[in-house]
């Protein structure tokens, strides 16, 4: 069963009518196979094109063989006979667009950067090729932009020839194809020659913008990111919301939105800094206060308490610095969406403080973990939290320091 693939040869047409010449299964699920299609299958990086076939939606099109299997969203089995079938046109002019400039840009980093294209993948909502040069920086990038877009709005012709093996050698293709035979060649006029079985535009200026959006480090060359035509005016749209709701809230023009954030994000360090030492100072005067109002067990001094403000990293501090006073075991908890207990003791005090955490854990069904001289853990169950400590406490007993 062999599937006149009808879209190589025809990007533009959206309605046609076929012959079911056969069912057959993909990944355990069935699809139709046609005597001729216009739908393109996932392949070369592209995805494959939906719309529906006999009223029925077409979720997947993929290549079995020489036969083109649709996929459908009911499994019904189909009896020989004609069909029609209709391609959504938004989903195959944005797929046109996007990869007409890959080839594009694809050819401009050759020209502009002596990099070659190695990958290409084109997602539903951003489009990447891969670089085999690892030094693309946003100085290149963007002076290839401009580049793309110039070739875009000179608005040269774009032909799909089939060329005899014979003859491919007198093609400059920008990357010589491994496929032997006659080749489907995608000749953007004056720009770029390429052996590609996907769909394009018939000319330059149906792709619109071409918009470079990201750059990373990716297998040891760069990945590209951007967008082209209808996408990259949604993502221009996008940027330009951002940047309207962020102007008056910095009280600054659009175009001076970098600067005020660089100026808060410096303000922020100095403020987080002063901060922080501010929590130190008030942790060194909590400890004190804590220490003063220890009570004693035996031979060992018992901070127990409940802390109004803190969280498990200000529990761990406070009991550090309990901790390095002799004859001490410290129990502190505090209160944010869990109820969270700190237990520790000093060096020269002989026991284990986890059997502690184990009972405050038990109280407020948490868990925690930790060493013998400093353990911690939490629970849902807050409002046991001070009838948890009393108990951890009374385990207290018989213990002497060393």
């Amino acid at each position: 069963m062999t599937t006149l693939r009808l879209f190589e040869h025809d990007a533009y047409v959206t309605e046609f009518e076929a012959k079911i010449v056969g069912i057959l299964e993909v990944d355990e699920k069935k699809g139709v196979v046609l005597d001729r299609t216009f739908f393109y299958p996932t392949g070369g990086g592209q995805p494959h094109d939906i719309g529906k076939i006999g009223g029925h939606r077409v979720v997947d099109v993929v290549e079995s063989g020489d036969s083109i299997v649709h996929i459908l969203d009911d499994e019904k089995d189909f009896s020989e006979g004609t069909v029609r079938g209709s391609l959504d046109w938004s989903v195959r002019f944005d797929h046109m667009q996007q990869h007409t400039g890959q080839h594009i840009l694809s050819a401009a980093f050759v020209v502009v950067a002596k990099a070659n294209t190695r990958g290409f993948h084109l997602g539903s909502e951003g489009v990447t090729i891969d670089l085999d040069r690892a030094d693309i920086d946003w100085p290149i990038a963007l002076c290839i932009e401009r580049w793309i877009n110039e070739k875009v709005n000179e608005n040269h012709l774009i032909r799909i020839v089939e060329v005899p093996e014979a003859d491919v050698h007198q093609i400059p293709f920008r990357r010589q194809p491994k496929i032997e035979g006659k080749l489907r060649v995608v000749e953007i006029e004056d720009v770029d020659w390429s052996a590609c079985c996907g769909t394009h535009t018939r000319s330059t200026c149906e792709v619109g913008l071409i918009k470079i959006v990201r750059l990373e480090r990716y297998k040891g060359g760069t990945r590209v990111h951007f967008v082209c035509g209808d996408r990259a005016l949604a993502f221009v749209q996008r940027k330009q919301a951002a940047i309207d709701a962020l102007a008056p809230l910095l009280s600054v023009s659009d175009v001076e939105v970098p600067e005020a954030v660089e100026r808060l994000q410096h303000e922020n360090k100095i403020l987080r800094k002063t901060l922080r030492e501010r929590e130190k100072t008030l942790l060194e005067f909590e400890a004190i206060h804590l220490a003063e109002t220890s009570n004693k067990i035996g031979s060992v001094s018992v901070v127990n308490a409940i802390l109004d403000f803190g969280d498990m990293k200000v529990l761990q501090q406070l009991a550090r610095t309990l901790k390095e006073l002799p004859d001490r075991v410290v129990i502190l908890g505090s209160i944010t969406e869990r109820a969270n207990v700190v237990v520790a003791r000093s060096e020269n005090v002989a026991f284990d403080v986890r059997p502690l955490l184990n009972e405050v854990c038990r109280k407020i069904d948490g868990r925690g973990g930790g060493s013998a001289s400093m353990a911690q853990g939490s629970g849902p169950q807050i409002e046991k939290l001070p009838e948890a400590l009393e108990e951890a406490q009374a385990l207290i007993v018989g213990f002497s320091t060393e």
